[in-house]
């Protein structure tokens, strides 16, 4: 018996929706990085990435909600958000001093613990 593969669709109903918190920086984009990751977004250009990538974040979120009950999504899908989530995690420590990053090391701990689980229901550990 292995608990993480045992639990892993009670894991991606509880990753997937926490991920999808993100999705509120599609909807509020500058509400959210100025109040959530205290960074102003100076033009519409920059709105538009940030809402961007909330919106692929919020696909990723649903993605794995679906993969909980859905065998045949469940690999790829946990595949690309281990991937998502290990870059961000890179990106944070690799540029922890910088004032943004710093608000994003909650997300960061968050998403480390998640590869950490992922990675070992890939290789069924």
């Amino acid at each position: 018996m292995n608990f993480i593969t045992d639990n892993i669709s009670t894991i991606l109903y509880i990753v997937g929706p926490v991920t999808g918190v993100v999705t509120f920086q599609f909807f509020f984009p500058a509400f959210y990085a100025n109040k959530v990751l205290n960074i102003e977004l100076k033009d519409d250009s920059a709105k538009f990435y940030f809402a961007h990538w909330g919106i692929l974040v919020c696909a990723l979120a649903i993605l794995m909600v679906l993969a909980a009950t859905n065998e045949a999504l469940r690999i790829p899908v946990i595949a690309v958000t281990l991937m998502e989530k290990a870059l961000l995690v890179f990106w944070v420590i690799k540029d922890i001093k910088k004032t943004y990053t710093k608000k994003l090391l909650p997300a960061a701990v968050f998403d480390g613990i998640v590869c950490v689980v992922f990675t070992a229901y890939l290789f069924g550990v």
